[in-house]
């Protein structure tokens, strides 16, 4: 197995832990989400292991790639059934990838990702010359990115959806919110076309100090730019 595939099998495996997680709390189908849990483990020490077995046996448990694929589709029907629509694209893109990988032996990487190493490249062309640090990992109450312009320290958090005609409220940023320091800025990039609710939590937070801004595509860097030059300036 090669190393990039050995990354995206571990990301995998935390999408599904995190989808037996989500799964549990909406209070779905107990058994489904105690296999996704499981599924995740598996598909982290497959990563770590970095061969493709044709079965993983969890404590005494022994799943299948179908069977895998099977559970989730269970979890998107329970999900449906139980109202809980925020969890159903979460789920329903578990299951894209997991295909994918039974089918190929490889893994597609996550949108998520996708849309942070884009956003990165957006920065770079903003900003030509500048450091960029990125997080080593990802965390709720750590930046995505840094960047140092002087003595001013602005850090960028991306926030994904994957639905992007639900709003962004903003109420995932209170972790991040209580370690942003008293002369730090924060700009926070999302995907979502309506930012109303989080634009006026992030102002009560951090009043000019703080931006959100809809960020798609290279065709908003020129969004982008200005947002990074009115934090800064």
């Amino acid at each position: 197995m090669k190393g990039p595939e050995r990354i995206a099998l571990g990301v995998a495996g935390l999408g599904s832990w995190v989808a037996g997680s989500i799964a549990t709390f909406t209070e779905v189908e107990g058994s489904g989400a105690v296999a996704l849990i499981a599924a995740g483990l598996g598909a982290s020490v497959l990563a770590l292991i970095g061969r493709w077995p044709s079965r993983i046996v969890v404590s005494g448990n022994e799943f299948f790639w179908e069977e895998v694929v099977l559970t989730v589709d269970q979890q998107i029907d329970a999900a449906k059934e139980a109202g809980e629509s925020a969890a159903v694209p979460q789920l329903e893109s578990l299951r894209s990838r997991l295909s994918e990988a039974q089918r190929t032996g490889t893994l597609p990487m996550h949108p998520a990702a996708q849309y942070d190493e884009a956003l990165h490249e957006a920065l770079r062309r903003a900003l030509p010359g500048l450091d960029i640090s990125a997080a080593p990992g990802r965390a709720r109450d750590q930046a995505d990115f840094e960047l140092k312009m002087g003595d001013v320290k602005l850090l960028v958090e991306t926030k994904y959806k994957s639905d992007p005609r639900r709003p962004f409220k903003g109420s995932t940023l209170d972790p991040l919110l209580s370690r942003v320091g008293i002369a730090d800025r924060l700009l926070v990039v999302t995907n979502a076309f309506n930012v109303d609710d989080a634009r006026q939590a992030l102002n009560e937070n951090l009043g000019t100090r703080g931006r959100v801004i809809s960020w798609v595509g290279p065709k908003d860097d020129d969004v982008l730019r200005a947002a990074v030059d009115e934090l800064v300036r």
